[in-house]
This record gives structure tokens, C-alpha cells and sequence, in this order.
């Protein structure tokens, strides 16, 4: 899909919902010239803060490059959301799931989510 300055962007994503209603996603985004526009992580932070919706975030560290997760709460839903940029590239992992949700079992599997998360091609420049 063509922006703004003529460049393709691209959005691959895969989710799943489990029978407890907790939802998994994984995107990918990508523009065609290799320049994601975004000045900082913080950035999509503070797009997430003027929804109101913020109730936390952490910077991390993620394959040896700097991300941020942001924990949101919009009504009875809950989520968390880590976003890390690899040179032209933004990867955002996302769960949602509800405030009924045992703790200890979505902890577990938010943990084996972000965990799971790999790099399995060279990422342009």
C-alpha cells in the first residue's frame, strides 16, 4: 500500500484467540525504502498515553536491540504490547486478554509468547 510519499509500506500480522480469550498477535511492518518513520519507540507510547488507555511501560532489551512494552487497560480487557524496530523494520507483539484471567496462567503464557520471538531473516537495512 502506497503512503503519503509514494513508498510501498507493508503489514504482515498472525493471531490467534485461545478458549480463554486471551489474543496473540505478531506484525511486522516494513516500507519499501527501508525507513521506518518514527523518531523513537516512544513515539507509539505516547500515541497509546493519548488514548488514555497507558497503565505502565518498561524499556528493554530484545535480540540486542532497544524495545519498549507498554501495559494497557481498556475496561475489562487488559494488554500488553512490545514494540522493537530492527534497522527498517518494526515488529510489534501484542496480547490481550481479560481482567478475569488468572494472573499466574497469563503471566506463563505472555512470557512463552515474548519469548518465542526470533528474527529468522536478514532484516534490510
Amino acid at each position: 500500500m502506497p503512503v503519503e510519499d509514494g513508498v510501498t509500506v507493508t503489514a504482515e500480522s498472525i493471531g490467534a484467540l485461545t478458549e480463554h480469550d486471551t489474543r496473540f498477535t505478531a506484525v511486522r511492518t516494513r516500507r519499501s525504502d527501508g525507513k521506518i518513520h518514527i523518531a523513537s519507540l516512544e513515539e507509539i507510547a505516547d500515541q497509546l498515553r493519548k488514548s488514555g488507555k497507558v497503565r505502565g511501560q518498561e524499556n528493554l532489551t530484545v535480540l540486542g536491540h532497544p524495545a519498549l512494552e507498554v501495559r494497557t487497560e481498556d475496561g475489562d480487557k487488559l494488554g500488553r504490547l512490545r514494540t522493537l524496530k530492527i534497522k527498517g523494520t518494526l515488529y510489534q507483539l501484542g496480547v490481550e486478554y481479560s481482567r478475569k484471567t488468572a494472573p499466574a496462567r497469563i503471566e506463563a503464557d505472555v512470557a512463552k509468547f515474548f519469548e518465542s520471538f526470533s528474527i529468522l531473516e536478514e532484516v534490510q537495512e
